[in-house]
């Protein structure tokens, strides 16, 4: 088990979102949550960081990254057919392509998700600590994009929690963000409404001849749809603040 030095809560939300899935076709589906590599890229988008350049440091050594849907926010998914630019080297003016997208079920309502970032290490400790003075600033660098640049979003409700704060927890009854399925045995004799799906948790840089990254880890992720508290049994969390989490 690692020590957290500290960590942060903040929320993140916006109109609307689209966080495609690594293993869809032309027809991009999306994930109903941000997952931990778009996280990542919003907050190295935030330390102005060059693209392709932060998956060491904001790898799973250094980084816990948890995420919730924010407790009675309900968010639907609905397909739309953009129009995209000619591409070099294609004949046509434009393309069509369906595309799965994220809206609040109530018009007028914000799609809101509750992000946990903890620092593993000195390093990840002092990144964290610029990080957490930008956001308190309103100074978000590059911006903040739920999934594409299209879809603008935002942050509030910082939050930051010192060591002596931040609880292990091999086991708990309750847990209050998504997890790695492997460690969570849910009772679903419970009114939730549970979903999983195959995640990538980190990307890694690719020296190869076409440069740029290439999928990392893939993991097997759980949640509840609303943002319920799940309950059972579940494995390798903290208690940070006045909610279970765990770390994806």
């Amino acid at each position: 088990m690692k020590n957290l030095k500290r960590a942060i809560s903040f929320e993140l939300c916006g109109k609307f979102a689209q966080f495609k899935k690594f293993y869809t076709n032309s027809s991009s589906l999306t994930y109903l949550i941000p997952t931990r590599t778009t996280i990542i890229g919003i907050l190295a988008s935030i330390m102005k960081m060059p693209r392709d350049s932060y998956y060491k440091t904001f790898s799973e050594e250094e980084f816990g990254i948890a995420v919730k849907i924010s407790t009675g926010c309900k968010i639907r998914k609905q397909i739309q057919t953009m129009n995209y630019l000619q591409s070099p080297g294609s004949s046509k003016q434009h393309s069509q392509c369906k595309l799965e997208m994220l809206f609040p079920e109530t018009l007028g309502d914000l799609i809101s998700y509750k992000i946990y970032v903890g620092a593993f290490s000195d390093d990840s400790l002092k990144v964290l600590n610029e990080l957490s003075e930008k956001i308190f600033s309103g100074d978000f660098g590059y911006g903040i994009y739920l999934g594409q640049r299209q879809f603008g979003g935002n942050i509030s409700n910082l939050k930051v929690f010192e060591e002596n704060e931040l609880v292990f927890m091999e086991e708990s009854n309750s847990l209050d963000s998504a997890s790695i399925l492997e460690d969570a045995n849910i009772n679903l004799d419970i009114d939730t409404r549970i979903v999983t799906d195959q995640m990538p948790t980190n990307m890694e840089e690719d020296s190869g001849k076409n440069k740029g990254r290439k999928l990392g880890t893939i993991k097997r992720i759980v949640y509840e749809k609303t943002g319920k508290t799940l309950h059972g049994n579940f494995k390798n969390c903290w208690l940070i603040g006045t909610e279970t989490i765990s770390f994806l």
